[in-house]
């Protein structure tokens, strides 16, 4: 007669691997803008109504995280998923356990967690220090500035970074070097370096030096919107004279403003109409937006392929009003602007102290 031994197996204690998006409440900014400077950690309640933190993860630059824990104890009875905004101090709980989630079934996707908050800066624009939180009221503010005798203009567009690419090793050397963009009166379709052809070589070799000196400090820079590229594409050549006329001729033409007819101030008032009623549902279809960066580019004589982002409708709007509103401006000032772009912001958190962000800062001033 044999015996048989009762056999150990081992029971692996429960863990979590969840992942999801995380997106701020509908508004001004967005419809599904991504938080991107959010933690989401995972939180487990024992029987005993004791709760202990078992592991986090932190939101990209699309608001997508994956949070894993470590072994948690068999008697928890909830387990919840708390979103931290890491600026602003805010937090959301959602409860995976019992109900979203189970422990020990692998990776599992929550989808899309609605933060019932603000952006931590949701400002898109300040005109003349005057605060904009959204597209329609900005347009508005630039109206009454072209309908007024105003002769001088400062507007800071703000954006959160949405990611990062390399420049091209050519930029590096063409941001030293200006560039004429007309002689005599005669305007260049595109503008050529300053200086003679032996200086121009010279410049060459200074260039190429200068280049591998900055590639060894050099930091990825955000990505733009396809606006905001236009304009520090017309900011770097500069704006040519006849810039007002061209771009009251494409948005006539192409129907953006409403006016059959008139000078370059009228058509950049009646495209501003049209910006100042567009909700943000028209914004995120992109329609209207790749229409008006389209004839923007063309009135420029820039050309560059580009795709709308959803997510960016709100900054690409406010540079698009921002193109618009300068033309209407130059063409009735003759006032040529001067456009800055910062890729950090300090911001202030109150009692003195100040942080640091990365955020894409376009200042623009115009008039005298």
């Amino acid at each position: 007669m044999t015996s048989t031994q009762p056999t150990n197996i081992a029971i692996q204690a429960p863990t979590v691997d969840v992942s999801g998006k995380v997106v701020y409440k509908s508004g001004p900014w967005g419809s599904r803008y991504p938080a991107r400077k959010a933690t989401a950690d995972i939180i487990v309640t024992d029987t005993t109504g004791a709760t202990s933190f078992e592991g986090s993860g932190e939101t990209d630059d699309n608001g997508k995280f994956r949070a894993k824990s470590s072994f948690i104890a068999f008697a928890f009875s909830q387990i919840t998923l708390q979103i931290h905004e890491d600026f602003t101090g805010q937090d959301f709980d959602l409860t995976l356990y019992p109900g979203l989630i189970g422990p020990n079934q692998g990776p599992q996707d929550v989808g899309e967690i609605v933060f019932p908050f603000e952006p931590e800066h949701s400002e898109l624009a300040w005109v003349n220090s005057s605060a904009f939180k959204d597209t329609q009221n900005f347009a508005k503010a630039l109206i009454r500035i072209l309908k007024s005798n105003d002769k001088r203009v400062a507007i800071d567009l703000l954006s959160e970074w949405r990611g990062t690419e390399q420049m091209p090793v050519e930029q590096l050397a063409d941001d030293r070097f200006p560039r004429v963009t007309s002689v005599n009166g005669h305007v260049f379709k595109k503008p050529v370096p300053k200086g003679t052809q032996e200086e121009r070589l010279r410049a060459k070799k200074e260039d190429e030096r200068f280049i591998r000196e900055r590639l060894k400090t050099f930091r990825p820079i955000p990505l733009l919107t396809p606006a905001q590229k236009l304009m520090k594409m017309l900011s770097m050549s500069g704006f040519a004279k006849d810039f007002p006329e061209r771009v009251a001729k494409s948005l006539s033409l192409h129907g953006i403003a409403s006016a059959k007819a008139g000078n370059a101030t009228d058509m950049a008032i009646s495209s501003l109409e049209r910006f100042s009623l567009a909700t943000m549902t028209e914004l995120e279809s992109g329609q209207l937006l790749r229409r008006a960066v389209t004839f923007l580019q063309k009135a420029g004589n820039e050309r560059f392929h580009f795709d709308t982002v959803t997510e960016e409708a709100a900054a690409d709007a406010s540079a698009v009003c921002a193109l618009i509103f300068l033309a209407g401006f130059m063409g009735k000032n003759n006032a040529e602007p001067k456009i800055s772009f910062n890729y950090w912001h300090e911001f202030s958190l109150g009692a003195g102290v100040t942080e640091t962000r990365p955020y894409v800062k376009i200042s623009i001033s115009a008039g005298k």
